[in-house]
């Protein structure tokens, strides 16, 4: 306000003959749609702002949800023990028990496990070895189990031997294994 009455002081001093309502009138007006570019200005400032703040939180929504989608944790694993047996006799200490499918990750720790008591694999309760199925296996998966390479059939305790069992993701299950192991003969000839 104050550059406006000096601009008008110093025109009246030069020109005193101006019509100062018309230059007052004048420069209202300029003032005026000075204020309404400025609030416009202002007014699309915020409101890209505003659009940048929307668009950047939706990229970090979808973000997180695609790489939640590819970055998911694998299930928990599936643990068993139970009775192995060979040819209708127990498993032999040294025995190894296998489980395989799709996604079962093989070679690691729990799978394979070793018989460590004659004719049983893994142990019942917490905090005792077991055969842990585990990797990237969806539920229902079927399992193969093998004793020492030759495929076995398998079955829970009371219950009709099966070809498969179904991965259940956290469950520990007592799970009975019998193969059909290679018998080798070996002739005995007497001299």
């Amino acid at each position: 306000m104050a550059g406006r009455l000096a601009r008008v002081t110093l025109l009246t001093q030069r020109f005193p003959t101006l019509n100062l309502a018309v230059i007052n009138t004048d420069m209202t007006a300029r003032h005026q749609l000075h204020s309404r570019n400025l609030m416009k200005k202002q007014t699309l400032w915020h409101l890209a702002l505003r659009l940048a703040l929307v668009l950047s939180v939706a990229l970090m929504i979808t973000g997180a949800v695609s790489a939640n989608a590819q970055d998911e944790p694998p299930p928990v694993p599936h643990s068993f023990y139970g009775a192995a047996e060979i040819n209708g006799r127990p498993a032999a200490v040294g025995a190894r028990i296998e489980a395989r499918g799709p996604g079962v990750l093989s070679d690691v720790e729990g799978n394979p496990v070793l018989v460590s008591v004659v004719g049983r694999y893994g142990e019942r309760g917490f905090g005792v070895p077991k055969l842990v199925v585990q990797g990237a296996v969806a539920e229902d998966t079927p399992l193969t189990f093998y004793i020492n390479g030759s495929e076995a059939e398998v079955a829970v305790p009371g219950g009709e031997w099966q070809k498969s069992f179904p991965f259940a993701s956290g469950a520990i299950t007592e799970l009975n294994l019998r193969a059909a192991g290679y018998t080798l003969y070996v002739p005995i000839t007497q001299r």
